[in-house]
């Protein structure tokens, strides 16, 4: 017995040292990813055999798949030997009666174990009233000038409990297009999109969960400085509508829209911002576009056009910035909490051995944890 009273002892004498002069956090591959998967359908339950795959991102590139995942103990699939590096972003995705899911995005960087929650829903009949809570177009004149490139970011939601196939042409992604669009391409979202067989129509496919849905899109038509209309079309009742524009590149008259105070580039060239609120399903929005009949000098052209597509892309990337920044703001909280459990059960009871190893490994992992649970010290080392 004395040498196993010696074991706590000695890890006692460590995680005091671990709290008081924590060493730097290294990344390396040790990360494991349990994923947990649930039916969010009231009265559902989850499948046997359900096929899962978990998917591993840097920035936005597909960088590891990982298929065949084996179950735990408790019959729950886990994955290990993952990237800690907080580069890496895993997504664990699964289909389900014709219907495609994925759990939110984990991070490794702060915590090497974590649960990836999978929740797969029942198919709903008919759309449940899905609404755009908001609807953003970003229009931007590109370099050459003989082109204008426009930037679509939508998000619904849907009621209810039960998810939403949408399979071209289904109304909720379905986008006319202007005559010779170019360069149509997919920013953020799980939707594939095809252009339609007349070449006038953006058609997309996904599947809406119960809650909020993000899709976003981009493409090009050729720019007539005279002036040309364009019509964008609500594919569902739309809270709240906005287009942007640069004054001095894109002038934008909207009969239906209201124009909202603008944003000030630099002293030459202003962003302007038109809202439009309590849109119908089907409803167009009818803009006029043109050239506002000045130029800037190149050098300074250059510059708004940098700043632009600047804009441009933080507007296009906000959901993946958001993504990642909640993973690791939920892996922080998760450790803390853990953390200051196992130092209340350590605290209460020097012989608990798996408590005091488990938050010496915590600190190990994160030594910022010393300095916010160091008034729990002291009462410890009282103790």
């Amino acid at each position: 017995m004395g040498i196993v009273r010696l074991r706590p002892a000695a890890a006692l004498l460590g995680l005091t040292w671990l709290l008081l002069f924590p060493p730097a956090a290294l990344a390396q591959d040790g990360g494991t990813i349990t994923v947990v998967v649930e039916n969010g359908t009231a009265g559902a339950g989850v499948p046997g055999e359900l096929e899962v795959e978990l998917l591993g991102f840097q920035g936005e590139v597909l960088a590891g798949t990982w298929r065949d995942l084996e179950p735990d103990e408790d019959g729950q699939l886990f994955a290990d030997g993952l990237s800690t590096d907080p580069a890496w972003i895993y997504v664990a995705t699964t289909t389900y009666r014709g219907l495609s899911f994925a759990s939110e995005p984990v991070s490794l960087a702060e915590m090497p174990e974590m649960q990836a929650r999978l929740r797969i829903f029942e198919p709903a009949p008919a759309d449940p009233g899905a609404l755009l809570t908001e609807y953003s177009l970003v229009l931007a004149r590109e370099a050459d000038g003989a082109r204008i490139r426009a930037v679509h970011t939508l998000t619904f939601q849907l009621p209810g409990d039960r998810a939403l196939a949408v399979d071209p042409p289904h109304p909720l992604l379905r986008f006319p297009l202007p005559p010779s669009t170019t360069q149509v391409s997919a920013l953020a979202g799980p939707a594939a999109w095809e252009v339609g067989p007349d070449g006038g129509e953006l058609l997309g496919g996904a599947t809406l969960p119960p809650g909020a849905s993000t899709f976003s899109f981009e493409y090009q038509f050729p720019w007539d400085r005279a002036g040309q209309d364009l019509g964008v079309r609500m594919p569902a009742p739309a809270a709240i509508f906005r287009v942007w524009g640069v004054e001095s590149q894109v002038q934008i008259v909207a009969p239906r829209l209201v124009q909202q105070p603008g944003l000030q580039m630099n002293e030459r060239a202003r962003l302007a911002i038109y809202e439009g609120q309590g849109l119908a399903a089907g409803e167009t929005v009818a803009l006029r576009i043109s050239d506002p009949g000045y130029g800037l000098g190149e050098r300074a052209g250059a510059a708004l056009e940098a700043r632009l597509a600047a804009l441009v892309s933080v507007l296009a990337g906000m959901v993946l910035a958001a993504i990642a920044v909640a993973a690791r703001t939920r892996n922080r909280r998760r450790r803390l909490l853990e953390a200051r459990e196992l130092l209340g059960r350590a605290s209460g009871d020097p012989e608990d051995r798996p408590a005091v190893e488990r938050l010496a490994a915590l600190l190990a992992d994160d030594p910022d944890l010393a300095r916010r649970l160091r008034q729990g010290i002291r009462t410890y080392r009282k103790i």
